[in-house]
């Protein structure tokens, strides 16, 4: 029995090395660090307690799914994903989201065509005066322009969690029709899934929307980030900046909240746009501190290839800006980093990201060390962060280990940027009087960054001399801050008091003007300059949920009611970047109404030309205000100036005039001068040519009246080429 033991050990002992060869370099340290307490977690009740904290899975039927991005060889075959009923989302390039069930996830990893799997990781969420100090309201009433600019034909989406689809916010004054034109609720098990995704419901009539009536009936966040963007109740002072625009809408919750599925989401609003031929803008009021800081995540990438002409993103600093989550320092073999972890009371856990420079070696150290005795209580192994380990503690005692609780370590050096990566989650149960959980970074010359995520948790030195204490520099977030292309906004006091429905009256303890002392700070970890701008942000009264009436926090900052056909609608004030993004995302609507191509890099220049500067902002750019405070009048007469004309001017004033027909799907063209061999073209945004008529020759004064009832709502481009002279405009029809 003891040989056949032996050689059944010898049999498989190379099956298990070829394995763990196959996986090396395959998996995040975060995607190793889930299926290491999955397995723990059917004999540690912590374990699994850590495991739903820490992770979003979802369960249907008898298997468990995440949600993951994957990056494929060029040449791969996505039908051997599929074969391992993996549920394939969003494709950009080779670079795939997908719905996985766990008890394969391995067995993709090893898959010679799958490089890399990185599962998704929690995301957190993130008008009456408003609007005038962004110069909004020039926008809307058309000073110095021809007309007013209200984000006609462009479609806004927002990806949230707690909307009420009925709110009278999104209706249009006029039509007294719904603004909403897309629903996608994330969460839902049961009803049509949207064309190329495979969870989750679509609606797509006014009457579905109205009948889902909310996602989730203990939020409102949605419902208000959507009214300062796009709100249209014009009976009070609380309309958004685009309040003529469409809206498609995302709904995430906490069996969705990770960054796999916020993809999702853009991918899937940008489709609804390609179809609409329309051009787009998409808010993200969410952020996390899981990743590189530096855009090259896999989150980043996709965003930047998904972006481009009539096709932007929006999202949030983040609210981190008064917090020392982040730490920092050039080390080399003879100057370690030592930092000690600060707690809040009751909350003594944190989620850890610490990475370097590409190609520097550096290792990592946890302690537990008592501040009275002057000695370390635990000292975990010197763990080398270049190469791939997975390395868990147990403290069981107070008395002998200085704590009680679970402290687990994954390494890499990451294939996306070469840059190593050390991710440690740390739950104490108990830390004792007198002791601190800190940690030694020590290895080659190089800047290593370090963030801590985790209910106000931080870095701090305890006033001790050599040690590095956290600081508030590179907070900006994952999600809404770090892409290459993504508009980040930051947020500034524009009010600091309102009165509530029971009369009580409530501050704000940021200072009207200056920079709001929550919103979060750059640089990026490779060096740019963020946020982009910033934008009104404290106390910002917008469209509440009436589903959270009832609720105490919501309750006391709720500011009006009002009822329409016997149906109470409820606004209030929130703050944070969440609350500024949707407004930068309300100006870009505009802008894209009058230039429907503008890229990111055209809004960031129009950003750096026309952002007001003050005696708070400084004279020049920096990582607190960006290019400054929003001016969207300015920035509107700088895209028509100078990316474009708006719909009803005309490029060559002098030959043509172009008559818009407002409400129909007409337009008329009066030639002021005559022209011969005249061919009049009308093409969507795409470049696909929709209509052609051949005039020949036209005389002085001559008016061609164009109707297209046949095509779909929209803006479009309309071409006159002759032999005397060309013209181009848009028109919205």
């Amino acid at each position: 029995m003891k040989q056949l033991k032996f050689f059944f050990i010898l049999l498989f002992f190379p099956v298990l090395l070829w394995g763990q060869n196959s996986l090396e370099g395959k998996m995040s340290p975060y995607t190793r660090h889930f299926l290491s307490m999955l397995k723990k977690s059917n004999d540690n009740p912590m374990s699994k307690e850590r495991l739903e904290k820490s992770f979003v899975m979802r369960k249907e039927g008898n298997r468990i799914y995440v949600n993951a991005f994957v990056l494929l060889s060029k040449d791969a075959d996505i039908e051997v994903l599929k074969s391992n009923e993996v549920q394939i989302n969003t494709i950009a390039n080779n670079i795939v989201t997908a719905r996985i069930p766990v008890d394969v996830l391995e067995t993709i990893a090893s898959l010679p065509d799958v490089l890399r799997i990185d599962i998704g990781c929690p995301v957190k969420k993130k008008m009456d005066l408003a609007r005038p100090l962004g110069n909004v309201d020039k926008v809307h009433q058309g000073v110095e322009l021809e007309h007013g600019f209200k984000g006609k034909g462009v479609i806004v989406g927002i990806v949230d969690t707690g909307f009420e689809y009925g709110h009278i916010n999104f209706y249009s004054p006029t039509e007294k029709s719904l603004r909403i034109k897309r629903v996608w609720d994330q969460n839902q098990s049961d009803g049509p899934l949207p064309d190329g995704f495979y969870y989750g419901a679509e609606y797509k009539t006014e009457k579905d929307i109205l009948n889902a009536q909310y996602d989730l009936k203990d939020e409102t966040h949605a419902t208000h980030v959507t009214g300062i963007a796009a709100g249209s109740d014009y009976s009070g002072d609380y309309y958004g900046v685009a309040p003529e625009s469409e809206l498609a809408l995302v709904a995430f919750s906490e069996v969705s909240r990770d960054n796999v599925s916020i993809l999702d989401g853009v991918k899937y609003i940008f489709n609804y746009a390609e179809e609409e031929n329309k051009p787009c803008v998409i808010n993200l009021s969410l952020g996390s501190h899981t990743g590189p800081h530096d855009g090259s995540s896999m989150f980043d990438r996709v965003c930047d290839d998904l972006q481009g002409p009539g096709r932007i993103l929006v999202g949030a600093a983040g609210n981190e800006g008064g917090t020392a989550l982040h730490v920092s320092k050039y080390v080399h073999p003879t100057d370690t980093l030592k930092t000690f972890l600060s707690f809040p009371v009751g909350a003594k856990f944190g989620y850890i990201d610490f990475w370097g420079e590409p190609d520097q070696a550096y290792k990592i150290r946890l302690f537990v060390y008592n501040r009275n005795t002057r000695k370390m209580m635990f000292l975990s192994d010197d763990i080398n962060a270049s190469e791939e380990n997975e390395v868990s503690y147990t403290l069981k005692n107070v008395n002998t280990d200085g704590a009680v609780g679970l402290i687990d370590i994954y390494t890499e050096r990451n294939p996306l940027n070469n840059k190593t990566n050390a991710y440690i989650e740390a739950f104490f149960d108990v830390i004792g009087n007198g002791n601190y959980v800190g940690l030694f970074v020590m290895g080659d010359e190089g800047e290593v960054h370090g963030w801590i995520d985790g209910r106000g948790a931080s870095f701090t030195d305890n006033y001790m001399p050599g040690w590095t204490i956290g600081d508030t520099d590179y907070t900006i977030g994952e999600i809404g801050g770090t892409g290459k292309r993504i508009i980040t906004v930051g947020a500034y006091s524009s009010k600091d008091e309102f009165v509530n429905l029971s009369g009580t009256k409530k501050t704000s303890e940021h200072e009207l003007c200056k920079i709001a002392g929550f919103s979060s700070l750059g640089p990026t970890s490779d060096g740019r300059m963020k946020p982009d701008v910033t934008a009104p942000g404290t106390v910002i009264i917008s469209s509440f949920s009436d589903a959270v009436i009832d609720d105490s926090y919501y309750k006391g900052v709720m500011t009006q009611s009002i009822v329409v056909n016997n149906k109470s609608y409820y606004y209030g004030a929130l703050q944070g970047t969440s609350m500024a993004s949707p407004y930068i995302t309300g100006v870009v609507a505009t802008w894209l109404e009058a230039n429907s191509s503008l890229t990111p890099e055209d809004v960031k220049s129009v950003l750096k030309k026309t952002s007001m500067k003050d005696e708070y902002t400084g004279n020049e750019e920096n990582n607190i205000w960006g290019y400054g405070k929003i001016d969207a009048w300015k920035g509107l007469k700088e895209v028509i100036n100078n990316f474009g004309t708006s719909i009803s001017q005309a490029d060559s004033p002098k030959d043509v005039i172009l008559y818009q027909h407002w409400g129909t799907s007409g337009f008329s063209i009066c030639f002021v001068n005559a022209n011969t061999n005249v061919k009049i073209s009308v093409f969507n945004t795409n470049g696909q040519i929709m209509y052609s008529s051949v005039l020949g020759n036209v005389s002085v004064a001559q008016e061609e009246s164009i109707y297209l009832p046949f095509l779909n709502k929209g803006i479009y481009i309309v071409s006159v080429q002759g032999d005397k002279y060309n013209y181009i405009s848009r028109v919205v029809l």
